[in-house]
């Protein structure tokens, strides 16, 4: 009671006890605050002088207290009939009105909805799902709240009587909620002036009272399982004050969480109510909410198959529908175009593999909508945004899935299109910067500069290939197995992996909740480490980023056991340890106890896991007639655990195969553990680990070797179907770039090196660093597969290139490294002693100016040879521009090594008297060296580009004339000029036969002439006691010959080679013809060998014996004098040939035998789509193989052996 004559402001005066509201709703009668002392009620709060508060009432009680009046009283929140205590005895310490201007009052109720994040990246929100929300304040359980949803309304939620469940023995675990349907719910931000510390989880199942015992048993695991309440005062005044920009609209435009969960509600747009059908057909949870009338769905369909339509059409031009590209990913619905692409699929397939049409359906459109956040606006709510890490890590499961049979039924429709075969054939074979075995793919398109292949967004090729649509898959993926990845390895507030902990302490089916979604979780994983495209190229499979993570992540699971969700697999005490104790800690009883007859255990379902397990239980039981022997004698010793053993246990058993764990991966005491956790899933069946050899095995029980054999035989059929026609592109269980361990990438050609070189010196000095290290590599790579001289000269070439460049590179970044800095001095001596001429030739006068033009003239050159040999094989327009390129090279490395610039010089200052040499070095000197040497590293660059662009052997003319070609109208013309100058040149009547062919061609011959333009064989020399091993006759062969031809690997094709041509010449031992070798004999040699490799289908070995009388053949001599004779010389010397690269061989006098290679022809049958029969045809045709190199060369010492 108020002391008499105490003034009003005085300390210890008596005040009421305020509490403020925000929010002006309906709902506030529902909500009511009291005064307890132990059980009873001393005074309920009220409105009453305060009334209203800044932003909804404010109420108080009647009387007036003292502080020592309040020290034994409770401050209690009424909800219904049910009393949440807000704080304790002696808690109740803040008193009296604070002005409603200034601040809020000191205890301080905010109005609040409840919403969820609707994806992995927790920037959109929407209504929450049904389940449970559990609220903490100072780390103790004060509310447990149903979520019931209904179709058309916004959620709605429903206490449990947490207080008086305290109070009994026993709390079940399905707890009765008795409170009032609340829209919205009135949460403690500020109580006794200071912040309450509260705190939020979502479940999607009640809890097991242990665990909430267990989590407020330490305060540590509350922080680790729920979300702070996002809310401060500062931001609840700035919402409600309705003058602050709508951040949320704005953090969905720059993605990303401006609001940090909260909003205000009026800046959510409208929604209606949550389908998850629907959101996840719709492919983007947040797009679907927010399109209530169903409009935006209509529309999406049509632009779906107006790109459907666009991408199927067979018209060499086709017009691309507009797609508005800021929004192609969140339209891009890999469900529904998976749908589209599986019904034009359908309707194409032969009737043993096609589907009923009405499976294949679209999802009906939703109907028209309602606003149901609309009744709850005006009202001054707040919205927090709740963590939803299931809902989130399911929809990228489901989302994965459905972008990885995106990515199947894409590559699947390629064949029945009329070309389709054709633009597989070059996309397997033509993107591959290197073959097999690491050498040069002959055949590869390169991106940046080879324009040869017509790939523009609206080209035939790049529809038939579904290049984009396939790209935008790979990324989304991507992005996806990313985002997984991440959220497993997740440890903040609320995250999955604590998320699953709320059900480790069921002790029933219940118990299987986590292992049910690790097990989920892992199928992904797995399949992400490898490019799941099987149309990728090299490059885009090396460009994406979730292969490495999923493995890192596999790994840390299961090899290092350090992964946050390593506590289900393994003991505690071989893991990395947590916070969370023994209690969370696997518990193999609990697996099996959980696991046995889940049938019985339908009453104690409280997990969607539970409902799962039940429902997989039924469809075992009704498919237990038709098992086969080994699964039904399985399925007894399995103990009734087979609903476990068949749903969550194969992903973890999987594991152990696709990560090779057996081989030096994982220890054996992990080992034993995951062979324990496997027999608890298993009825108890005892798994033992055990080494064998340098491998851990885990032994499977007898009692599952007969299921075991039985999916084994299922698997060699599946392995055979999926390997049919995989060198033709047909594949889709298996990526054929992820299943390519030899790939190599070192050419620098993408954009990126490209943007380098745009970016000023020290980027062009870079892009100059990166191309001449690959230069090196190559030329490298080249002379170990084939010690000819030139490639001895290329690689000479390449290595002086790049050690000029690396010494100047060193001067100009002023490095003072001692070796250096020497060869830096060496390289700046003048080798010229007339100080007039060293002043006028300036760095053409140094050892660095003359050793740099050497350089670049030999690099003319050898780009002159590759020329000549372009002409000799009837490349001319080839071999014209590569001629050019020399030709600027030379000219480049004249001017840019400051000849040019020291001649123009020596012009000017006169050094030279004779005045016609004077005006020639004025002539061919440049006084502006820098514009010349870029001009003509410009025009060999060029020249390059037009050399490759304007190859004419068949694969070019294939490419650039056939139905994916940038010059098709041109083919007439062309076909006219061969016509006019094809008389006395076999090359170009070959040409022009070719495309006259083509020009008439049917998409099935098409295909056939680039079969022969593609398929190609590597032939090289080896030694024939190497194999004698693989086939004892080999003893007796001269000669053997590796061939490695990848049409051999899948037997479509065979390669008869009954014999190859062979020219046998001997040297000539006169001065006057160095390196001169006469052709002695020319016939064909049979094949007396032909063995396959027994490690590698691709691989063949095929021996040659040597006549008998090329043993007697030989340049004739002058008797006693040895010289040749030269009536001989005189009749024969037209035929010599001359032969420098094998200077040591006539030094020896060797003789040479030369096999032709070009005239190889393969045989076999290929198996091509009928569109019209709707079935594979088998077509037997001969085809002529690509020979590399086109000859092979024998030295022959007349021994019988290989030099």
């Amino acid at each position: 009671m108020r002391k008499q004559g105490m003034p009003p402001n005085h300390a210890c005066r008596p005040r009421k006890l305020y509490l403020e509201i925000t929010g002006r709703h309906t709902d506030n009668g529902q909500n009511t605050y009291a005064l307890y002392r132990q059980d009873q009620q001393v005074e309920s709060l009220s409105e009453g002088e305060a009334s209203e508060g800044r932003y909804g009432p404010i109420v108080e009680t009647a009387a007036e207290y003292q502080e020592d009046e309040l020290s034994d009283v409770r401050l209690v929140q009424c909800v219904g009939d049910i009393e949440v205590e807000l704080l304790p005895e002696g808690g109740v310490t803040e008193t009296g009105l604070v002005p409603k201007q200034r601040d809020f009052q000191h205890h301080l109720m905010v109005s609040c909805v409840p919403m969820q994040y609707l994806d992995h990246e927790e920037i959109a929100a929407g209504p929450c799902r049904g389940g449970f929300l559990y609220v903490f304040l100072n780390g103790r359980l004060i509310r447990e709240l149903a979520i019931r949803v209904e179709p058309g309304k916004a959620p709605v939620f429903v206490d449990s009587d947490v207080a008086g469940y305290r109070r009994q023995g026993e709390v079940p675990v399905v707890r009765d909620y008795t409170g009032p349907e609340l829209s919205n719910l009135h949460l403690p931000l500020r109580l006794g002036g200071e912040t309450a510390d509260v705190r939020l989880a979502y479940s999607d199942h009640p809890w097991p009272w242990a665990h909430v015992i267990e989590l407020e048993a330490e305060p540590t695991r509350i922080e680790q399982r729920s979300q702070p309440l996002p809310l401060n005062t500062t931001a609840v005044a700035a919402m409600l004050d309705g003058n602050l920009r709508n951040h949320y609209q704005y953090g969905l435009e720059m993605e990303r969480d401006e609001t940090q969960g909260k909003a205000a509600l009026e800046w959510l747009p409208p929604m209606r109510d949550r389908d998850p059908l629907y959101e996840q057909a719709r492919g983007s949870a947040r797009d679907y909410l927010e399109d209530v009338s169903g409009e935006r769905w209509a529309g999406l369909v049509q632009q779906l198959q107006a790109e459907r339509a666009f991408f199927e059409s067979d018209e060499q031009e086709a017009s691309a529908p507009e797609i508005d590209m800021r929004r192609r990913q969140r339209d891009f619905a890999p469900a529904l175009r998976s749908t589209l692409v599986q019904q034009w699929n359908n309707v194409r397939r032969s009737d043993e593999d096609r589907a009923d049409d009405s499976l294949l359906e679209l999802i009906p459109a939703p109907s028209a909508g309602e606003d149901i956040l609309a009744p709850l606006k005006d009202q001054q709510l707040c919205a927090i945004f709740l963590r939803d890490p299931k809902q989130a890590v399911d929809q990228l499961i489901d989302d994965i899935q459905a972008s990885q049979e995106l990515l199947w039924v894409l590559s699947e429709g390629m064949k029945y299109h009329p070309h389709g075969k054709s633009a597989e054939l070059v996309l397997a074979n033509c993107f591959m910067p290197n073959g097999p075995d690491g050498q040069e793919n002959p055949v590869y398109l390169d991106e940046w500069f080879d324009r040869r292949l017509d790939r523009s967004r609206e080209s035939l090729f790049a529809r038939l290939t579904k290049e984009e649509e396939r790209r935008l898959t790979r990324l989304r993926m991507d992005e996806r197995l990313t985002s997984l990845v991440e959220m497993l390895e997740d440890e903040s507030p609320g995250a999955f992996g604590a998320a699953l902990r709320d059900a480790m302490l069921f002790d029933d089916l219940n118990h299987l909740e986590p292992y049910d979604w690790l097990s989920r979780s892992l199928e992904p994983l797995k399949a992400g480490m490898d490019c799941l495209d099987p149309k990728a190229t090299p490059e885009e499979a090396e460009a994406l980023q979730a292969p490495s993570s999923c493995r890192r992540t596999l790994d840390a699971l299961f090899i290092e056991a350090s992964h946050p969700l390593a506590y289900l697999l393994f003991a505690p005490e071989n893991r990395e340890e947590d916070d969370w104790g023994a209690a969370y800690a696997r518990d193999l009883a609990k697996i099996t106890q959980g696991g046995t007859a889940v049938a019985d255990q339908a009453s104690k379902v409280a997990t969607p896991t539970g409902d799962a397990l039940i429902a997989h239980q039924q469809r075992l039981d009704e498919e237990s007639g038709g098992l086969a022997p080994g699964m039904s004698e399985f399925r007894m010793a399995l103990n009734g655990m087979e609903s476990v053993a068949t749903r969550v246990s194969p992903h973890l058993l999987n594991v152990w195969s696709r990560l090779k764990l057996g081989e030096q991966r994982i220890s054996l005491i992990l080992a034993s553990d995951l062979a324990d956790l496997k027999g608890a899933m298993m009825g108890g069946l005892p798994i033992r680990v055990t080494y064998q050899g340098e491998r851990i095995v885990m032994m499977l029980p007898d009692e599952v070797r007969p299921m075991f054999e039985e999916l084994a035989q299922g698997g060699v059929a599946l392995r055979a179907a999926s390997a049919k026609n995989v060198l033709l592109g047909e594949a889709v269980a298996s990526s054929s770039a992820a299943a390519q361990p030899h790939r190599v990438s070192g050419q620098v050609t993408s954009e990126q090196a490209y943007r380098w070189t745009q970016s000023g010196y020290i980027g062009l000095w870079s892009g100059l660093v990166v191309l001449e290290l690959w230069n090196v590599g190559k030329s490298f790579r080249d002379f170990r597969e084939e010690e000819t001289e030139l490639n001895r000269a290329k690689f000479g070439s390449a290595v002086i290139d790049a050690s000029l460049l690396t010494a100047q590179g060193l001067k100009l970044a002023n490095v003072r490294w001692g070796w250096a800095v020497r060869i830096n001095q060496h390289l700046d001596r003048s080798f010229i002693t007339n100080e007039a001429w060293q002043r006028a030739m300036g760095e053409a006068g140094q050892y660095r100016g003359a050793v740099a033009f050497a350089a670049g003239l030999l690099t003319a050159t050898l780009v002159a040879i590759d020329a000549y040999q372009d002409y000799q094989k009837g490349l001319k327009h080839s071999a014209a521009w590569k001629g050019g390129a020399s030709g600027a090279i030379a000219v480049g490395s004249y001017v840019g090594s400051g000849y040019g610039q020291g001649l123009a010089n020596a012009a000017r200052m006169q050094l030279v008297r004779n005045r016609f040499l004077n005006g020639l070095m004025g002539l061919v000197g440049t006084p502006r060296p820098v514009p010349v040497m870029l001009v003509s590293l410009g025009v060999a660059l060029v020249c390059q580009v037009m050399a490759t662009n304007s190859r004419d052997d068949r694969f070019s003319l294939w490419v650039r004339y056939g139905p994916f070609g940038h010059e098709q109208d041109e083919l007439g013309g062309r076909l006219e000029g061969l016509t006019e100058n094809t008389e006395d040149d076999v090359h170009q009547v070959d040409k022009r036969d070719y495309l006259a062919s083509l020009r008439s061609a049917s998409p099935e011959a098409a295909y056939f002439q680039l079969l022969q333009g593609l398929f190609q064989a590597q032939f090289e020399l080896v030694t024939p006691q190497d194999l004698i091993d693989i086939n004892p006759q080999f003893r007796d062969c001269d000669i053997a010959i590796r061939m490695t031809c990848p049409a051999l690997q899948f037997g479509e094709f065979s390669l008869p080679i009954p014999n190859l041509m062979a020219d046998y010449s001997a040297p000539v031992p006169d001065r006057r013809f160095t390196y001169q070798y006469a052709p002695m004999d020319r016939r064909r040699l049979l094949v007396e060998i032909d063995q396959r490799d027994p490690d590698d289908d691709k691989v063949r070995y095929l021996g040659l014996r040597l006549p008998d009388q090329w043993q007697r053949m030989g340049v004739p001599s002058v008797p006693g004098f040895g010289d040749v004779p030269a009536d001989w010389l005189a009749d024969n010397h037209g035929s010599f040939r001359h032969e420098p690269e094998f200077q040591n061989a006539y030094h020896r006098g060797e003789s040479l035998v030369r096999l032709s290679l070009e005239d190889v022809e393969g045989e076999g049958t290929i198996e091509y789509w009928d569109s019209a029969e709707r079935k594979h045809r088998e077509l037997n045709d001969r085809v002529s193989l690509l020979a590399q190199p086109a000859s092979l060369t024998w030295r022959w010492n007349k021994q019988g052996g290989r030099i």
